[in-house]
This record gives structure tokens, C-alpha cells and sequence, in this order.
């Protein structure tokens, strides 16, 4: 397991068993464009908390990546965009809320992209490179595993005594990007080079995020 996921599961597990930890909730819901999931999310204190969560990044949600992201070519992030399709995405993450009856919060902590893949057709691969007709075919798959930092902030709204609606936007930063991309390409052309080149276009990449969440009180 790659070193910042581990680093940040053990992180929370500390946190996570320590005995001051209550008021335990169960969040489900999306955040657009990077999963579907449900997390665990326990207060610390009256301002401070601390959540876990597990989802999952359907391939239709990965054609909406390169529509959210910022800071990195249009032509690599189409590419890069279908190589996070089926990921398993872990979010793990602490914050701050306010105190007043509809509760605005920040909070901030480690995504992770694990076992992406897709599809990508030579022309788009021929769109990064710059270079017509330079593959042989027309289907490469890529795959990427990704470690981000994230940054959300968000409103809550009571809906009854057990349940509330959360509301985000959030800010994904990958820091760390395995691509690896296979096909049958021109044999003067190296993909572990391009795979290398996609990979350093994620480390450039913001992705923004909209996201709803039921709240239920446990």
C-alpha cells in the first residue's frame, strides 16, 4: 500500500479511537464528479470532528472530470479524466463547524483514487501528443491511481430530529499520480514516456466538486 494512504489511515485510526469521540452520524450521497459514497463522521468536540468514508467513481461520473478540472491541458485531462473511471475513492478528513442552528463547516483532508481505468481512442492520444496518425490503433487503456489533498466547505440543514442535508463544494489537489497506459503503439514510441507525461499533467490539476449528502444521527 503506497506510503500516503497508509500515513493517513493510521492517522485517523488514532484519532478515530480515541474516547472523546461521540455523536457518531452516517452520511450518504454523491459529490460530483468523483463518487458515490457513504462515510462515518464523529465530533470531537462541539466545533472539531473528524470522518471516514468509502465510494466509488462510476465511469459515466469520469466523463464529467475533465469538465471540472482546472490548471492542466484540455487534451490531457480528457485522457486522464476516463484513466479514474471504477475507482475505489477513500476520503478521509477533519474539521471545524460553526455552532449556529444552520451550521456552516471547513474541513480538509486525504482523497484517494484507487484501481482507476479506462479507455481512451488514438485520436485523443494523438491530441496530447501533438502528432497525427502517430499510433496504430485505436483503443489504449489507462490507469491511474491517485493521492490528493482535499479542501471543502459546506452547510448543514436540519430536516428532522435524526436527519440532515449537507451541502459542499470542495477542492481535490493530486499530489502523487500512477499512470500507466497499455496498447500496441508505434514502436519508435515509448509509452511508459507518455504514461510518465500524464501523470506529471495530474500533479498540475485542481478539481472542483459539488456535493450533497443525507446526514442520519445514530
Amino acid at each position: 500500500m503506497n506510503k500516503w494512504l497508509t500515513v493517513m489511515l493510521l492517522l485517523f485510526c488514532h484519532i478515530s479511537q480515541a474516547q472523546f469521540l461521540d455523536k457518531l452520524t452516517v452520511e450518504m450521497g454523491t459529490e460530483l464528479p468523483i463518487q458515490i459514497g457513504i462515510r462515518a463522521h464523529g465530533d470531537i468536540n462541539d466545533s472539531f470532528y473528524a470522518s471516514a468514508g468509502v465510494g466509488y467513481l462510476p465511469e459515466f461520473y469520469s466523463g464529467m472530470v475533465d469538465t471540472f478540472t482546472l490548471g492542466t491541458t484540455v487534451e490531457a485531462s480528457k485522457i486522464n479524466s476516463k484513466s479514474i473511471g471504477d475507482s475505489i475513492v477513500i476520503d478521509l478528513r477533519g474539521g471545524w463547524r460553526s455552532k449556529s442552528s444552520t451550521k456552516f463547516y471547513i474541513d480538509g483532508g486525504y482523497t484517494g483514487f484507487i484501481g482507476g481505468k479506462g479507455h481512451a481512442d488514438g485520436g485523443m492520444m494523438n491530441d496530447f501528443i501533438d502528432f497525427n496518425k502517430y499510433f496504430l490503433n485505436d483503443d489504449f487503456t489507462v490507469k491511474s491511481n491517485l493521492h490528493s489533498l482535499n479542501v471543502h466547505v459546506g452547510m448543514r440543514y436540519k430536516v428532522s430530529q435524526k436527519m440532515q442535508m449537507a451541502f459542499e463544494a470542495g477542492i481535490i489537489k493530486p499530489l502523487n499520480a500512477t499512470v500507466t497506459v497499455e496498447g500496441f503503439a508505434d514502436s519508435q514510441f515509448n509509452l511508459d514516456n507518455l504514461a510518465r507525461d500524464l501523470g506529471a499533467e495530474w500533479k498540475n490539476a485542481f478539481i472542483m466538486t459539488a456535493s450533497a449528502w443525507v446526514v442520519i444521527k445514530l
